[in-house]
């Protein structure tokens, strides 16, 4: 804890906030725990495809287990891309990839992750199904409501099926120079935790 509320002072913070414009006086800085879920299946989505600058799609990759290896680019994920103007039916295209190997909690040791093989007949199954993307797809958008631009989330599958928002943060790199102003509005927002 105290390593982490002396990061507010390190060089790369320092360097960031002179360069945001941000005055050393009246930081605040606090530490937030969440309890980690036991993802069955791991996502990270934008709100906007951050390779083309397209706002009309919502991309996804995800995979087996927990987003270690996702984020790491350390395991194989399914593509998706979903397009926010037209019914879900008709607007998604998928690209399904062998998934061999997954990153789990270590139940060997009791503490952190290891690399482990996906179930045998899993590794090429697609990691979400139609309803999956239904549910993923209707809290991205509100979240890019929300906060009145485009979004970079994380998500999580739990083994009961329920998809969990873990991260949500603007997209920080575009393709060109797109930007957006967001508010916030103080409305609620289903599935996130």
């Amino acid at each position: 804890m105290k390593r982490c509320m002396a990061s507010l002072w390190t060089p790369r913070v320092i360097s960031y906030r002179q360069w945001h414009g941000y005055p050393p006086e009246g930081l605040h800085h606090s530490i937030f725990v969440q309890l980690m879920v036991d993802s069955q299946v791991s996502a990270v989505g934008f709100t906007i495809d951050p390779t083309s600058g397209d706002w009309g799609q919502i991309v996804l990759n995800s995979g087996w287990g927990i987003g270690e290896g996702i984020m790491g680019g350390k395991v194989n994920t399914d593509f998706y891309s979903i397009d926010k103007k037209v019914p879900l039916s008709e607007g998604v295209t998928a690209s399904i990839r062998p998934k061999p190997v997954m990153h789990a909690f270590d139940s060997g040791t009791g503490a952190g992750t290891c690399q482990a093989n996906v179930e045998p007949g899993k590794e090429n199954v697609p990691t979400l199904d139609m309803r999956d993307l239904m549910t993923i797809r209707r809290m991205l958008l509100t979240l890019e409501e929300y906060w009145g631009m485009p979004r970079d989330i994380e998500l999580a599958k739990d083994r009961e099926g329920n998809i969990k928002i873990v991260q949500d943060r603007p997209v920080t790199a575009l393709a060109g120079s797109v930007k957006a102003v967001g508010k916030i509005t103080g409305r609620e927002i289903d599935g996130a935790c």
